[in-house]
């Protein structure tokens, strides 16, 4: 699978409109993807019935950490993407 993900990259870039991606974001790439799969991994082990018998207490003790990292997000404006929206629309408008 990771093999077949690196072709697309490196030899499908046209086909499939991929761009190159730098050292940098490679390594980021690895990182997240060194946590991400053994965290599926334990997450998998887990018995359905565990969690829906503790879902509550699970959400009340994960719940702080969602909002600090949401809120590390910075936020768009939404008045001004509607007026982007706007113009981009009168931009587009076919005159006959």
């Amino acid at each position: 699978m990771i093999g077949g993900q690196v072709l697309i990259i490196f030899v499908g870039g046209r086909a499939f409109s991929v761009v190159h991606i730098d050292g940098v974001q490679w390594a980021i790439c690895v990182i997240v993807a060194a946590f991400a799969l053994p965290s599926a991994i334990i997450i998998r082990c887990v018995p359905d019935e565990f969690v829906r018998k503790h879902w509550y207490n699970i959400v009340r003790v994960f719940s702080p950490l969602v909002r600090a990292v949401v809120g590390i997000i910075p936020r768009r404006n939404k008045e001004a993407h509607h007026q982007d929206d706007e113009e981009k629309g009168k931009a587009i408008e076919v005159r006959p």
